[in-house]
């Protein structure tokens, strides 16, 4: 049961076989700490842990991704939450569609590292403009 004050989220967390899978650890760790700071709630049973995936792969082609969004639109989650906004996509057209799906259920897209948020009107902004700059990066 939800309670009233606290938001309930899901975390992402992508590695690319480059990123090594400690880099699931440290994701998982600052993720959790913001997490408390904040005072929402986060269940294990709600991180998403892709290791090996690309951020210029589909949707489809990342089971845990495609569990998250299995899971917002069947109403379990609030928001989902990721380090850095090039852990959910490292090219734009999937970037703006999984969080345009996401808006469109209701949930929330936080970013720790970048001032995004989605629901608000400059955190769409910001998400646009990382994006591109994503893209640039690599996978």
């Amino acid at each position: 049961m939800k309670s009233k004050n606290k938001k309930h989220v899901a975390l992402y967390i992508r590695t690319s076989i480059e990123d090594g899978v400690e880099y699931i650890d440290v994701q998982k760790d600052k993720l959790k700490k913001f997490c408390l700071m904040q005072g929402y709630v986060c269940n294990d049973k709600y991180v998403y842990e892709d290791i090996g995936c690309s951020g210029t792969w589909e949707v489809n082609d990342r089971l845990e991704l495609k569990k998250l969004l299995c899971d917002a639109e069947k109403g379990k989650l609030e928001m989902v939450i990721v380090y850095k906004i090039d852990r959910l996509a490292r090219n734009l057209r999937i970037l703006l569609n999984t969080i345009e799906d996401l808006n469109k259920l209701g949930v929330a897209f936080k970013s720790v590292m970048e001032p995004i948020d989605s629901s608000t009107p400059f955190g769409n902004s910001m998400i646009n403009m990382l994006g591109v700059l994503q893209r640039w990066e690599g996978n």
